[in-house]
């Protein structure tokens, strides 16, 4: 027996997935209208039926949306085809969410597209994974800076823009002096607590562009693209101040107050691998540390 409209209807209306049908009108904007929608689409974009029916499924879209991806779906429909595609949307409380859309076109009884119908699985939390793995995989557990391989990868493609473009790229090692001392005295819980301190006052001094870094133990990097040497300078003095200022501040015993000795180098068109600029930028480290430490070396 064939299934009645109604029963139809109330399989649609009450299926897991979000279901949206839209006319198959103009593409340009502000785009096709919704003509019906489910209750899980209700609920997952947060906006009730009266909000959406006539109203374009643009309205869930926002910056971070992916315009490659919109470009995919409107070329598909344009040639009446249908479509799968991974969006980012935003609901009505402004919070982000994943859909696994398919795009389906509907035909009347001329042969000519009239609408299009949309099934979208909520696939946030699967997204939510993927960030959490690649967070862990990229970044450093203790600090929240990025970890040594993800500095030297950003760090290789940032030098070839540099080498390309004729940019500076300036490149700091840090190391904290007697960091050993602190703990053997206090134990590692209060190391860590030093080692978190310095995370946030790094992440605190530098810009967007740059990369800071935990490369391992005590030791820290740091990346300042299209920034010359004595543009650094300031940078890296202002970190061991924040950083001096931070520790006064914080409830550590007197003596886990440690410095910081820093080495500074800028990369030159002779070097083909990050690993020679951080060479030069090591070197002055040291010089730093045999020059009496919580001080700054340059190295040409």
């Amino acid at each position: 027996m064939a299934l009645k409209q109604r029963e139809f209807r109330q399989i649609v209306e009450n299926a897991h997935d979000a279901i949206v049908v839209t006319e198959a009108g103009s593409l340009d904007e502000p785009g096709p209208v919704v003509v019906y929608c489910n209750k899980a689409f209700i609920e997952l974009s947060g906006y009730s039926e009266a909000e959406i029916l006539g109203k374009s499924p643009r309205m869930l879209q926002g910056e971070l949306t992916d315009r490659e991806q919109l470009d995919k779906i409107r070329e598909a429909l344009s040639r009446g085809e249908a479509v799968r595609a991974q969006l980012l949307n935003y609901n009505k409380a402004g919070e982000r969410y994943w859909v696994d859309m398919s795009i389906r076109p509907i035909y009347g009884e001329s042969g000519t597209i009239t609408h299009f119908v949309a099934i979208e699985r909520d696939i946030t939390q699967w997204h939510q994974q993927q960030d959490l793995l690649y967070r862990m995989a990229v970044t450093d557990e203790l600090t929240g800076l990025f970890n040594r391989r993800m500095f030297f990868e950003v760090g290789a493609k940032y030098l070839q823009l540099a080498i390309r473009h004729g940019k500076p790229l300036s490149v700091v090692m840090m190391d904290l002096d007697h960091f050993k001392r602190v703990n053997d005295r206090h134990g590692h819980q209060t190391g860590d607590i030093v080692l978190r301190l310095i995370g946030q006052v790094l992440m605190a001094s530098v810009r967007e562009s740059d990369v800071v870094a935990r490369l391992g133990g005590e030791e820290f990097g740091l990346l300042l693209p299209e920034t010359r040497r004595e543009e650094a300078m300031p940078v890296v003095q202002r970190i061991q101040q924040s950083l001096a200022a931070a520790l006064r501040q914080s409830d550590l015993p007197a003596d886990a107050c440690i410095t910081m000795s820093v080495g500074v180098t800028l990369s030159s068109s002779n070097d083909e691998v990050l690993d020679s600029v951080m060479l030069r930028a090591d070197r002055a480290m040291y010089a730093a540390k045999q020059n009496g430490r919580n001080r700054i070396e340059v190295m040409i």
